[in-house]
């Protein structure tokens, strides 16, 4: 991967500003320009899902004070939770760790919490086990911030770090507002993906009823129940049966 666009925001600049309050390492003027560069770089990538999860992983990282990995966790259809777009294997596990609990602070972020700091987790009391499990792996704390655009909870985004105390109120500061940016460019693209999902089982679903059309000398409606009624007897999603014939033929 080339050098991140975050790292060379965060630079030190060549020369100095004559205005000291105003000089280039001005924690306000930063954070703007990360937040900026930020936007149009979601902006850019958004029509491809991963791409996004992986960027704004990489950028939270990079711009958020005391972190040494990052991940999402999604929050899917059936209520299960996906680990995307992490730096490392950490993110992944202790998200395996909550789902099989049910309990933790990507989970209480993801739901009903703007902010879930954790300063020492071996010393956490709010998850029970899990802590001590988390801080077995080498979580030493961690910070979560709710991913959300209105009327939807897309997961959380989690910042790990194998030191205790790594995340102060700086931390806080940059997180927040990258996290509502992160949050519409992931419903974007996640829609657009849906999109792409629902466009390309139309398509495939139309090849599907031609090869039984013609086959079997019945009309579009009749290949379509007959679909339906494959999909109902094996259980399995009507996309995913006329992928089977396209691909396999009706042999």
């Amino acid at each position: 991967m080339s050098e991140s666009v975050i790292e060379k925001l965060v630079e030190p600049a060549d020369t100095q500003s004559t205005d000291d309050e105003l000089g280039p390492c001005d924690p306000e003027i930063q954070l703007s320009a990360i937040l900026a560069e930020l936007a149009r770089k979601f902006h850019r990538e958004h029509d491809d899902f991963d791409s996004v999860l992986s960027e704004v992983c990489e950028a939270a990282r990079t711009a958020i004070p005391g972190s040494e990995h990052a991940g999402i966790t999604l929050i899917t259809e059936n209520g299960k939770l996906d680990s995307r777009g992490a730096t490392g294997e950490l993110p992944a596990l202790i998200d395996k760790m909550q789902e099989e609990i049910r309990r933790g602070p990507c989970i209480d972020a993801a739901h009903d919490e703007q902010v879930v700091l954790v300063t020492d987790m071996s010393k956490e009391e709010r998850w029970g086990g899990f802590s001590e499990t988390a801080a077995s792996a080498g979580v030493g704390s961690m910070l979560s911030f709710q991913l959300w655009v209105e009327k939807e909870h897309i997961g959380a985004l989690n910042m790990y770090s194998s030191k205790t105390d790594a995340f102060d109120d700086g931390s806080a500061d940059i997180g927040l507002p990258l996290a509502t940016h992160a949050s519409v460019a992931i419903a974007a693209a996640r829609r657009e993906q849906q999109l792409r999902d629902a466009l390309d089982s139309r398509d495939v679903i139309g090849q599907a009823k031609g090869m039984l059309m013609q086959r079997y000398s019945i009309d579009s409606e009749q290949a379509f129940d007959l679909l339906v009624r494959l999909s109902q007897q094996s259980n399995t999603k009507a996309r995913d049966i006329a992928e089977s014939i396209t691909k396999r033929g009706l042999d």
